[in-house]
């Protein structure tokens, strides 16, 4: 009984420590990290079935002024507040990181670039439609997209 306790505490801490690893500890999304392992997978599962991989960069606009004018934990709520509206927005199938400060990249596993496109402008319209309680005011973000040319590039 002791031996499955002490198992069951040790299981309940690798579980912890995996979660630091690859997660962002602000904003719960998968970390810069744990986007190499994710998109070689992605990449890898693309290639064997022949269906498009897209991603999507974010990048919040202007997000230095927002940090000089309201306060780095206004800054940090701002960040908090757009990866939860990317996580709302995007499929189960979809994988959101956090690559560091107001940069954010999203992985679309068979989604091709006019779909990507149309995910890249809902977030847009989702970023942009409600007040940030944290600055009083909306934010904008700028995107790009991109679809990846299977055979001819890897995902980097």
């Amino acid at each position: 009984l002791t031996l499955a306790l002490a198992l069951l505490m040790f299981r309940g801490a690798e579980v912890a420590l995996q979660r630091l690893v690859h997660r962002d500890p602000m904003t719960g999304l998968f970390n810069r990290r744990s986007l190499f392992e994710h998109a070689a997978r992605e990449q890898a599962r693309s290639e064997r079935y022949g269906t498009p991989l897209a991603l999507v960069m974010l990048d919040i606009d202007r997000f230095k002024a927002v940090n000089d004018s309201f306060g780095h934990a206004a800054g940090d709520e701002v960040i908090c507040q757009v990866a939860a509206r990317i996580a709302r927005s995007l499929r189960d199938v979809d994988t959101a990181f956090r690559l560091g400060g107001e940069e954010f990249l999203i992985l679309l596993p068979a989604t091709g670039l006019d779909d990507a496109t149309a995910v890249a402008e809902r977030l847009r319209i989702a970023m942009g439609s409600e007040r940030m309680a944290a600055i009083g005011g909306r934010i904008t973000v700028s995107l790009g997209v991109t679809e990846l040319a299977r055979g001819r590039e890897d995902w980097e």
